[in-house]
């Protein structure tokens, strides 16, 4: 039997999130719906918030999540500011495989082969919102990628019965 340490678990736990995922993108879950993503980011931070023991930040909301979810206390980036890191999640790429992603305010050429996630998601019936965040560092349109990007972009403004994202 593996020994019981970090390591180990999260491989686990990313073998079985990679499975439910894959029964979720065949369609096989629960009643045959498609749970609904809500993904919040918040960018450029440092660790002096609340919800890591800094006594002068107030940041309520922040620690209102990570008091009900999880709160990771090692975390490490792709980029050390938030275009590039855009870029890489939005892609799934490391900005620095893909000059000159990897340098803030640049425009870098993704070949065809690659699309924003968000395209994924609709390929598979869900609508899909962003909050005007979209400088992806590349030549990715938002247009392409969201059925709404702006900021009254909204959940609520999906067709009946589609998940979102």
């Amino acid at each position: 039997m593996a020994a019981l340490n970090r390591r180990n678990l999260l491989a686990a736990g990313a073998a079985a999130a990679a499975a439910s995922l894959s029964d979720v993108a065949m369609g096989k879950d629960k009643g045959g719906e498609r749970p609904n993503i809500m993904w919040l980011v918040s960018e450029d931070n440092n660790p002096f918030i609340g919800a890591y023991g800094d006594r002068l930040a107030h940041t309520p909301t922040i620690d209102g999540l990570a008091r009900k979810g999880l709160l990771y206390r090692n975390v490490y980036t792709t980029a050390p500011v938030c275009a590039p890191t855009r870029f890489g999640i939005i892609t799934g790429v490391h900005p620095e495989s893909a000059g000159p992603a990897h340098n803030m305010r640049a425009v870098a050429h993704l070949p065809a082969l690659l699309a924003g996630f968000p395209t994924y998601l609709r390929q598979q019936g869900y609508y899909c919102t962003n909050n005007a965040k979209t400088d992806y560092n590349s030549d990715l349109k938002p247009d392409q990628i969201w059925d709404q990007s702006s900021k009254t972009a909204h959940w609520k403004n999906r067709p009946d019965g589609a998940p979102f994202f």
